[in-house]
């Protein structure tokens, strides 16, 4: 059986007029050569393997001041109005960040399930997930928008590199919100272990060892998280990370596991 997709495109078109920019102008303020915006704005006509590098399309959005789902649509659909505030480019800088865990603790479904769903490799799967691609392939984003019937910004967000929020919230305290994710990978690395030596070391099963490590945790209990704290002798605020976000719609976006 098929797997259902989602064609996706590019059109910078809209954003140029918004801005008042055209592809030389955007070049020049982006640093990106002059051929990879017009193979961007071309890729419409490519074959089924099109892609587009993050750092690009991080570029744009800062520079244009657009959400990605002004110019990266959906075939046959009307994306939603999304804008951004007033951006200085040379202090501050818009980060893509993907949703695919949140889409998929939504569903109650693993990065597995997903993979074998919608007959896509589990590694790129992972590497999405855990903001680690460095291309986007749009036949992968078109599965994964078709299996959830999601938009382009339900899929991705922005943050900002210094913090700053780009929704407001309905707290009476403020503005801010935080996405909450888990670090022991890279303690894991630093301390030179493996998940098994701590597994056995701690006490803490195996399993919730890889989930924590592969940031598919949906919850951890204090006394696992103390167990692995004292075995590594590292604080809990070197294994839970947090950072300020800011989604790119209007849907309130629950904290990474």
């Amino acid at each position: 059986m098929a797997v259902p997709i989602k064609e996706i495109y590019i059109d910078l078109s809209p954003v140029l007029e918004r801005t008042g920019l055209n592809l030389n102008k955007l070049s020049e303020l982006t640093k990106i050569h002059p051929t990879v915006l017009y193979k961007l704005q071309w890729s419409r006509e490519e074959g089924e393997n099109k892609r587009a590098t993050l750092d690009v399309l991080e570029k744009i959005c800062t520079i244009t001041q657009c959400h990605l789902d002004q110019f990266m649509f959906i075939e046959g659909e009307s994306p939603p109005m999304t804008y951004l505030p007033n951006l200085d480019p040379k202090s501050e800088k818009i980060e893509i960040t993907c949703n695919l865990r949140y889409l998929l603790a939504k569903e109650g479904m693993s990065l597995r399930q997903l993979s074998q769903r919608i007959d896509e490799t589990y590694n790129n799967l992972w590497k999405l997930a855990n903001q680690e691609v460095k291309r986007l392939s749009f036949r992968t984003i078109g599965k994964i928008l078709a299996f959830f019937d999601c938009g382009i910004s339900d899929l991705f967000r922005l943050d900002i590199r210094d913090g700053t929020v780009l929704k407001e919230t309905t707290s009476p305290y403020g503005q801010l919100e935080y996405s909450i994710f888990i670090n022991l990978s890279a303690v894991l690395k630093k301390k030179n272990t493996s998940m098994l030596k701590v597994s056995q070391g701690s006490g803490v099963p195996y399993s919730l060892i890889r989930r924590m490590k592969n940031n598919e945790a949906v919850q951890v209990d204090i006394e696992s998280l103390e167990k692995i704290c004292n075995y590594l002798q590292v604080p809990p605020d070197e294994i839970i990370k947090y950072r300020r976000k800011s989604p790119g719609n209007s849907q309130t976006q629950p904290p990474r596991e």
